[in-house]
C-alpha cells in the first residue's frame, strides 16, 4: 500500500519494514524525477490497494540527470528491466539499450581492479531497502569532508536540468492526485556539515517549488534535512543514513505520517 522512491538516499535510508502497513522501496542510486514518474506510473497499475507514495528529495534532485553523470550507465539497466527508455533521444540509439554485456562488462571489470564487488551485488531486502551496514565506523563528517563532498555534487549539477526534473515530479504528483494516492515529499536528513555548506539560494529555490507544487496537488512536504534527532553513528556518509540511521530515521518519518497533518 505504500512506495518509496528516490535516489540513494532513500534506497539505503528508508526501510519500509519501519513503516506501518505494507511498503516497498523502489528508490535506486542516482535515480532521478523522471524514473520516480516511469516506475510509479507503471507499477500504479498493479497495484488496487496502494494509497500513499513516498517521494524523497535531495540537495541536488533537481539539478542533476543521470545521463549528464559517471553513472549513464544505469539509464539502460531501467530500459532492459522495466522498459523506460531513456531520456534523451541520442541515448536510445546507444548498443547498452539491447545488450546487457555492453554496460555489466565495464562495471565488472571496474570491481576486478577495486576488488569490490558491492556495486554489482547489493545487500537489498525483500521490500526493496539497500542494506548498508557502517555503524562500526567513523565516517568523516567534518566541515572539510564537506566542502569535498559538496565539490562533487555541485560539478554534478546543473541549472539547466531543473525544468524537466520538476516537469518529471509535477507530473507523477498529478496522477496520483487523479487515482486518489496520498503523496508525501520528503527531504532527506544530512550531517549538519553538509548542511551548513549547502548553497542557501538553490536549497531555497527547490523548497520553495516543493512547497508550492505540494500544495497545488494536495500532497505533503516533511523537511527532515537537518535532524537533529541523528546522531553522527546514524551515518555512512555526509547524506546517507546506514542501516541503524535508516531504522531511526524512518521510525521518525512513520511518527510524523501516523501524526494529524497540519495546514
Amino acid at each position: 500500500d505504500t512506495l518509496i522512491v528516490g535516489s540513494s538516499a532513500a534506497d539505503s535510508g528508508i526501510s519500509p519494514s519501519q513503516l506501518s502497513g505494507s511498503a516497498f522501496n523502489l528508490a535506486n542510486a542516482g535515480q532521478t524525477p523522471y524514473y520516480d514518474d516511469k516506475l510509479v506510473t507503471k507499477a500504479i497499475e498493479q497495484l488496487p490497494k496502494l494509497r500513499r507514495v513516498i517521494i524523497a528529495i535531495t540537495y541536488i534532485s533537481f539539478e542533476y540527470q543521470i545521463h549528464d553523470s559517471p553513472e549513464s550507465w544505469r539509464q539502460y539497466l531501467y530500459h532492459q528491466v522495466w522498459g523506460i527508455s531513456p531520456q534523451g533521444e541520442i541515448d536510445r540509439m546507444d548498443i547498452r539499450m539491447w545488450s546487457r554485456a555492453a554496460f555489466l562488462l565495464p562495471q565488472l571489470l571496474k570491481s576486478l581492479v577495486h576488488k569490490s564487488f558491492a556495486n554489482l551485488a547489493p545487500n537489498v531486502d525483500v521490500r526493496g531497502f539497500s542494506v548498508i551496514h557502517g555503524e562500526r565506523d567513523t565516517p568523516d563528517l567534518g566541515q572539510k569532508a564537506a566542502q569535498v563532498r559538496l565539490a562533487v555534487h555541485h560539478g554534478l549539477m546543473k541549472t539547466e536540468h531543473a525544468p524537466a526534473n520538476i516537469a518529471s515530479l509535477e507530473h507523477l504528483l498529478s496522477i496520483l492526485q487523479q487515482q486518489n494516492v496520498q503523496v508525501v515529499v520528503v527531504a532527506m536528513p544530512v550531517w549538519h556539515t553538509y548542511a551548513d555548506a549547502m548553497r542557501p539560494l538553490a536549497w531555497a529555490k527547490t523548497e520553495s517549488t516543493l512547497e508550492r507544487m505540494t500544495k497545488q496537488y494536495g500532497a505533503r512536504y516533511l523537511s527532515f534535512l537537518s535532524q537533529s534527532r541523528l546522531e553522527s553513528r546514524d551515518f555512512l556518509n555526509l547524506d546517507h543514513l546506514n542501516e541503524r540511521g535508516a531504522i531511526r530515521f524512518t521510525q521518525m518519518l512513520n511518527a510524523a505520517l501516523e501524526s494529524p497533518r497540519q495546514e
